[in-house]
């Protein structure tokens, strides 16, 4: 399939192999040829890990393809005010609308509401 903007939470299930979520988090990132992460929701998961660790994960992102991309503000704020989510979730939506992704894969059932409403697929 095409792009989708990932979730930080779906990248924390598919990072940890312990995790619950874990194999559908691999499941949903192998349907896309093309992924992309907020750069805030990025930073979200930056600090759950030590410093030292920071360039590994950088270096696992990219072997999936998934690459950290920014938004304009204007983008954020028009995101938020529209889905009612804190701005961290906002970035999702805001991303993909400003990459014209056709989904958001998130694990967030706040998230994946106001992706639907937005417009998007859900996986």
């Amino acid at each position: 399939m095409g792009k989708a903007v990932v979730d930080a939470g779906v990248l924390i299930a598919w990072a940890e192999p312990e995790d619950v979520f874990h194999s559908q988090a691999i499941e949903m990132l192998a349907k896309y040829e093309e992924l992309v992460v907020h750069v805030v929701n990025y930073a979200e998961l930056l600090v759950g890990l030590e410093e030292s660790e920071w360039a590994k994960f950088a270096e696992q992102l990219q072997t999936i393809g998934c690459v950290p991309t920014p938004t304009t503000p204007e983008a954020l704020a028009s995101a938020r005010k529209h889905t009612g989510l804190k701005l961290p979730d906002a970035c999702v939506i805001a991303l993909a609308q400003t990459v014209s992704a056709e989904a958001i894969l998130t694990l967030d059932k706040r998230v994946a509401k106001a992706a639907k409403s937005s417009g998007f697929t859900v996986g």
